[in-house]
């Protein structure tokens, strides 16, 4: 089973050549769909010349964060899928780690993003919610080492993410209501 990456994004640069760059050297290398929401079709055009490999699917006007990741679904489908930010750097054994996560009973897996200026505190462990249901980006400001004993978050984060397409389809995808900030956590309850 080889997964997708989604990488949903509004400019080219070169934050998201390191992120396809990282994707590349992964073994296996998933199959990898550039969600492009710039007017120019800059990310499309970044992956033609540096990165035949990966696909596109452009759309010419910045859908919002759930709807251009929907679409891309759609129009380019894998699974599992994996979204991912376009100013994320996996490291060595990222895609192979979720893989590992995902076993007959587990429909969604989240991935760990670290804090760039400082790597040894999480950024993000996945999302949880308060009773009122505010989201939250779990663990974030805590020291790595916090992963040992921390229980499951709610769901992942759009930002590193991992769904069985199935799953993903049969609630309806990210909520296209939503242009950005809390699909992820509205994706994570209805899950």
């Amino acid at each position: 089973m080889k997964p997708t990456v989604y990488i949903p994004t509004l400019r080219a640069g070169e934050r998201l050549a390191r992120t396809l760059a990282a994707l590349e050297e992964q073994e296996p290398r998933p199959e990898v769909v550039i969600a492009d929401n710039s007017e120019d079709g800059a990310g499309g055009a970044l992956a033609r010349e540096r990165f035949p490999w990966v696909r596109a699917a452009e759309f010419g006007e910045n859908l919002g964060f759930g709807k251009a990741l929907n679409r891309a679904v759609r129009e380019q489908p894998g699974d599992p899928i994996v979204f991912l930010n376009d100013d994320v750097t996996v490291e060595p054994g990222f895609v192979s780690g979720l893989m590992g996560a995902l076993t007959p009973e587990v429909e969604m897996v989240a991935a760990v993003l670290l804090q760039e200026r400082q790597p040894d505190r999480i950024d993000s462990a996945g999302v949880i919610a308060d009773k009122t249901l505010l989201g939250f980006d779990y663990l974030n400001g805590e020291p790595v080492s916090a992963l040992a004993n921390a229980a499951d978050p709610l769901g992942p984060t759009g930002g590193a993410a991992l769904y069985r397409r199935d799953a993903f389809e049969a609630v309806g995808g990210f909520d296209e209501r939503i242009f950005l900030y809390y699909e992820d956590l509205d994706l994570a309850l209805r899950m």
